[in-house]
């Protein structure tokens, strides 16, 4: 993909499970990260929507990277009638009976699953681009998926497009319903996808793409082409903030223009629609977010009524308390309008940690100022409303 040691290590070991050898390796490794990102036992029962979607799995084509003898990375890929055999909830997600008449040329892309130690964006652009090639072989119209908020933009980038509200998975975990229109290549050369040069090689057509735009002519046009380099990125920050984000964003108060970009270069990008639901109430956060434009709700239901209990403009952070301390979020996080959002991953945070630890320090450092003075405001409004003792 980018030329990497990293890349050209796993660009050789993409696989098509195709004994059942192979297939019973490949599912070993599945279970056991499932249950490892969900902090189960090994042999442990998974969620039974978790359950559901690997019995669709058992029936699917599956690509993996091997290294040394071992399964680094894999994904499943159905295709044809098998969507009928999707849980209903992942089928209302992907909004699949809109999709009917193109029945047979309907493909459904499961998320992929990656060793913690490996290039995880590098292996699941990889493994995608086998089952791209795949699915256009077999000549398949539209590929349904569905990735973690934070990995939004990279599945844009490869030329998927989101057209549907987010939705929550059996885990509580918000994710982003995506599709790619398999013979759009305007679309992939447009958004300067990997993907561009295989769908060269094979027949292109705009019917799916005409049909898809008639059908969702509200599904937003993510401009990705903005965030393809670092400085692209930072402009596009300074100009959505009307001043520079050292001084917009208190949690990057501090750092010199370089750290900053360094840090930010861990973040994504996430675009929101107005009514978009960010984060439900009692979900499970490992994500905390900073308003780039627009305007987020915090809201919850009280007494049977649902009240807006603050508004977050630009600049302003959110679901800190959650990434934290990954106790179960206390209110619903709403995008009030068009809205554009930073989205900070504990993974992301701890690979700073990691590879800036200088600048990772400084940026929790100001994330606990920012915790202790809205406790300190907390602390101020209960004492102000506690009754006052009779004299």
């Amino acid at each position: 993909m980018d030329g990497s040691a990293a890349g050209e290590r796993v660009r050789q070991r993409v696989v098509l499970a195709t004994t059942d050898a192979d297939r019973r390796r490949v599912e070993r490794f599945r279970l056991a990260a499932l249950r490892r990102e969900r902090g189960l036992a090994a042999g442990a029962n998974l969620p039974a929507g978790i359950d559901r979607l690997e019995s669709l799995a058992a029936q699917a084509e599956h690509y993996f990277i091997e290294q040394d003898g071992e399964i680094r990375a894999t994904l499943w890929q159905v295709g044809a009638a098998a969507p009928d055999r999707l849980p209903e909830s992942l089928r209302q997600a992907f909004m699949l009976a809109r999709f009917a008449e193109y029945g047979h040329a309907l493909s459904v892309t499961g998320p992929p699953v990656v060793a913690p130690d490996w290039p995880g964006g590098e292996a699941a652009a990889l493994l995608l681009a086998a089952a791209f090639k795949t699915t256009r072989q077999l000549r398949r119209e539209i590929d349904f998926t569905h990735c973690e908020l934070a990995n939004t933009g990279l599945y844009q980038q490869l030329g998927y497009r989101r057209y549907a509200p987010h939705f929550y998975d059996a885990d509580q975990r918000v994710r982003t319903p995506l599709l790619m229109l398999l013979k759009d290549f305007g679309h992939l050369r447009a958004v300067n996808s990997p993907f561009t040069r295989l769908a060269a090689a094979l027949p292109n057509d705009r019917t799916a793409a005409n049909w898809f735009a008639r059908h969702f002519p509200e599904a937003p046009a993510i401009d990705t082409k903005q965030l393809r380099d670092e400085e692209r990125f930072w402009r596009f920050l300074t100009k959505r903030l009307q001043q520079t984000p050292l001084t917009s964003i208190p949690l990057f108060r501090g750092l010199s223009y370089a750290d900053a970009l360094r840090f930010l270069h861990q973040a994504k990008l996430l675009a929101l629609e107005p009514g978009d639901l960010l984060v439900r109430a009692g979900s499970t956060g490992h994500e905390m977010y900073v308003v780039l434009a627009g305007r987020l709700h915090v809201e919850a239901e009280y007494s049977g009524h649902r009240r807006r209990l603050a508004s977050i403009g630009p600049g302003g952070l959110a679901g800190e308390i959650g990434f934290l301390a990954e106790t179960p979020r206390s209110a619903d996080l709403v995008a009030g309008e068009t809205s554009e959002v930073l989205v900070l991953t504990q993974a992301a945070v701890r690979r700073a940690m990691e590879e800036i630890p200088k600048i990772a320090a400084n940026v929790l450092l100001h994330l606990s100022l920012i915790l202790c003075e809205r406790l300190r405001h907390s602390t101020r409004d209960l004492l102000d409303a506690r009754p006052t003792d009779p004299a």
